[in-house]
């Protein structure tokens, strides 16, 4: 019995690579430092700046395996969490949770490609010991500067979005977050 548990762990483990490479996938994987700009309009008179993280993940959309032209149109996830100490000594905490559509221009093989993307999920924020949590979007694009060639590459990304929330029935449209960090691009084409 065990080793055939250990035989289907195997199959189960290399099944998602071998389907991977039948329906010519471009997904990307990044992460980096977000500076995230909040506050200054009606919910709060302050702005404040905090720094932290951002990841996301992207998956291309596939289209007709037999089609001369590959759609540009992904499927993403992104993730993301600042902090700061303010001026009174309490703590701001900010995560977004989203997901939604990437479109990217260009050929993903040259060096640099360009991309925008929607995002629609939620923030959560927290001051002290308030928080709240509501309704959040994120529209942005960016920039991947990559290595040439091969199946998979390594660079840079610049990313720029504009985040308006909801919490509470207000709506804070003065957020943006700018983020700096390394991108890893699995790019197979048929």
């Amino acid at each position: 019995m065990k080793p055939l548990t250990v035989v289907m762990f195997v199959g189960c483990l290399f099944c998602p690579v071998s389907l991977s490479a039948q329906v010519n996938p471009v997904n990307d994987f990044s992460g980096g430092i977000s500076v995230f700009t909040i506050g200054g309009d009606a919910t709060d008179a302050t702005r404040h700046t905090p720094i932290g993280w951002q990841a996301s993940v992207s998956q291309r959309i596939e289209n007709d395996p037999a089609a001369k032209k590959k759609t540009p149109i992904s499927i993403v996830g992104d993730f993301g969490g600042q902090f700061r100490t303010l001026d009174n000594g309490s703590a701001l905490h900010v995560y977004e949770y989203m997901g939604g559509v990437r479109v990217r221009a260009g050929n993903v093989k040259k060096p640099t490609s360009v991309f925008a993307h929607a995002l629609y999920g939620g923030m959560s924020k927290s001051v002290g010991s308030t928080s709240e949590t509501g309704f959040m979007m994120g529209y942005g694009g960016g920039i991947d500067v990559m290595t040439p060639g091969g199946a998979y590459a390594l660079g840079v990304r610049t990313q720029f979005d504009w985040l308006p929330s909801r919490t509470n029935g207000v709506w804070a449209t003065s957020q943006f977050r700018i983020t700096f960090g390394a991108v890893l691009m699995a790019r197979y084409w048929d």
